[in-house]
């Protein structure tokens, strides 16, 4: 098991817990992922420790913002898509971060950011 699926073992675990905030293992394609879940408001934020990534949830009433982040792309099988695939497969209520070479991007940052829209390495799920 990588980095990144334990995180979101621990992310996922803590959200159905109704944890303020969990700890997990620092690498940079985690800080890359949080810091888009921050700009788009899924997270409060995220404090750095020397080894040890913070995590601050946002709740409304009781529920958490976000209901679960699940892994498309795995280190055995990688996902790549096009922007073709987000007019075709868009659905409002979940949103996906990426990897693509303008780095880690939430999926409507995708089209804001780049000419023409441009694809790439479909991290995460997020309902």
């Amino acid at each position: 098991m990588d980095n990144l699926s334990k995180a979101l073992c621990i992310i996922n675990r803590g959200l159905q817990k109704k944890y303020l905030s969990v700890e997990v293992e620092k690498s940079r394609l985690i800080v890359d992922i949080l810091k888009c879940l921050e700009k788009v408001g899924y997270i409060r934020g995220y404090i750095i420790n020397s080894n040890k990534v913070k995590i601050l949830f946002i709740y409304r009433g009781d529920i958490p913002l976000i209901r679960a982040i699940i892994r498309i792309s795995k280190s055995t099988r990688r996902q790549y898509v096009s922007h073709k695939w987000f007019k075709n497969k868009f659905d409002r209520s979940q949103s996906y971060i990426i990897s693509s070479s303008a780095g880690v991007c939430f999926y409507s940052n995708l089209f804001l950011n780049s000419n023409p829209p441009m694809g790439g390495e479909i991290l995460l799920k997020i309902s």
